[in-house]
């Protein structure tokens, strides 16, 4: 098995590894969306070619864990009588994972993890990313979120050319639309070191990796000359009265 490609369901990750060109999927990350207690049972009970194992990478080396097949995730999607009663996570699974999973890796009319692993995230799931990003650094250590991190396309949202081991750019874009008014108007005015601070403070609450204070500062810098309010257009720009800080954009209170 190979290709491995990681898609998320509200907020958790859900892998899917290709064998012999067919899409099989992480058993633990179905029966967990499922809410399966005992894994190793509902596996036991699908049929020998329904299920399998891959080897995955762990803090303590590579580890195999057990898959299964397409046929195999309908099976216990029927089997889970949540799947089909509205208004359960197991009913939000099921219908994500055939609306949403499925037509995505079948775009190309074959499996293809490679076209996957680079289509670009839309900017209204960098949350959710950045929560896929943290478990896997917390589960798996940080060469695996190193490697999500650069195969989710989320670097491309705004900064084609930023580095892959450079998460300042989407820290602060997540600051900027949490936290930041952008007015684009002249009478508004915010000193650096205010953004610096709040940008920090929102960076430890929410356990992003940590950036230093030019980083920081050499990315907010370079996000003033691209960054447009999604909706008005506005923008802000670096500035310097009395103290050095920007114009156009307020801290939300």
């Amino acid at each position: 098995m190979r290709g491995l490609a990681n898609f998320a369901f509200e907020g958790r990750l859900f892998r899917v590894v290709e064998r012999d060109g067919e899409p099989w999927f992480i058993a633990a990350d179905v029966c967990r969306a499922l809410g399966i207690q005992n894994i190793a049972q509902a596996i036991g009970r699908l049929d020998e070619d329904e299920r399998g194992v891959c080897s995955t990478y762990t803090p303590g080396g590579n580890q195999e864990v057990s898959t299964v097949s397409e046929s195999g995730l309908f099976c216990l999607l029927l089997r889970s009588r949540d799947a089909v009663s509205p208004g359960t996570q197991p009913h939000r699974f099921r219908k994500w994972v055939t609306g949403e999973v499925l037509p995505a890796i079948r775009q190309s009319g074959q499996y293809s993890p490679a076209a996957l692993r680079h289509t670009p995230v839309h900017s209204d799931t960098l949350h959710q990313a950045l929560e896929i990003c943290r478990e896997i650094r917390l589960t798996w250590g940080r060469a695996a979120a190193r490697s999500f991190w650069i195969n989710s396309g989320l670097l491309d949202l705004h900064n084609p050319e930023a580095s892959p081991d450079d998460m300042s750019d989407t820290a602060l874009l997540l600051f900027l639309k949490d936290k930041c008014e952008i007015t684009g108007s002249h009478g508004d005015f915010t000193r650096s070191r205010e953004l610096l601070a709040a940008l920090f403070s929102y960076i430890e609450a929410r356990d992003l990796p940590r950036i230093g204070l030019r980083t920081a500062s050499n990315a907010l810098r370079a996000m003033s000359a691209t960054y447009r309010e999604p909706g008005t257009g506005a923008r802000f720009w670096h500035h310097k009265r009395s103290d050095t800080g920007y114009c156009g954009v307020n801290l939300r209170q």
